[in-house]
């Protein structure tokens, strides 16, 4: 059985707490370097992705599940604990992860999001994403992909994924002249998604949850509708998991 290194919490002054609380703020964890997951689940996933830094744990915890990972482990005192967790969900165990190996490459599969803004619907896209076979996701303005809830969406898929960040849609689609490009949108008049031929090799583009997408300087990329009746349109998750099965590998 591996061994771990055990450091113990006790104080909220002590360098070791700060750092820790550290690991929730956004600018600490936009880029990937380090950032929290929460739950027993989410830790064994980025174990075995080769991903985990060190496990969190309340002091009163059951360390059963973790028997098997070599790693550093944090002993927190359950007052100290509970202002690490994000959300009212109680938790007993917390995971810090890196993603500072993985380097931010662009594959054949692509999806893009513009001003996707709800860590939650940017979770359930890198999960389907990673289920149908996408490789690449990359974020121009949106929510931060590791947010907790947009980590807790994706159910583990982040860590297999490669995450890219970006802030120019046609420059990025102009260095990519090999992957064609599509672009979702409310018209009518744009190709529907059953006339869709898929490549080896596609950009997806999801813009905005309430105004989609600015077309402006974008007029030479394939649009995609998604026809449906009754609404006026979809959430971008739930269209983006329809147009994701019929661009599935």
């Amino acid at each position: 059985m591996p061994e771990n290194t055990r450091i113990n919490v006790t104080s909220a002054t002590s360098q070791t707490f700060k750092y820790l609380l550290s690991l929730k703020q956004h600018q600490v964890q936009k880029d990937g370097k380090e950032f929290m997951v929460q739950g027993s689940n989410l830790i064994v996933e980025a174990s075995i992705a080769k991903l985990l830094q060190a496990i969190i744990v309340a002091e009163e915890a059951e360390m059963t599940a973790f028997k098997n990972i070599k790693t550093t482990i944090y002993v927190v005192k359950r007052f100290l604990f509970d202002r690490l967790v994000s959300g009212k969900s109680k938790q007993q165990y917390l995971g810090i992860v890196s993603l500072k190996e993985k380097m931010p490459i662009v594959l054949d599969r692509v999806v893009y999001l513009l001003k996707v803004q709800n860590p939650s619907n940017v979770g359930a896209i890198i999960r389907t994403s990673y289920a149908f076979g996408a490789e690449t996701i990359v974020l121009s303005e949106s929510a931060s992909p590791f947010d907790y809830k947009a980590i807790l969406a994706s159910e583990g898929a982040i860590f297999h994924v490669n995450i890219v960040f970006d802030n120019n849609l046609s420059l990025f689609l102009k260095t990519h002249p090999d992957h064609q490009a599509f672009l979702t949108i409310l018209d009518q008049e744009a190709t529907k998604l059953d006339e869709i031929s898929v490549p080896s090799k596609y950009i997806l583009v999801f813009g905005n949850e309430g105004q989609g997408l600015n077309l402006e300087s974008l007029g030479q990329y394939q649009k995609l509708y998604l026809p449906i009746t009754n609404f006026d349109s979809l959430n971008v998750a739930v269209a983006h998991g329809i147009i994701m099965y019929k661009f599935r590998k």
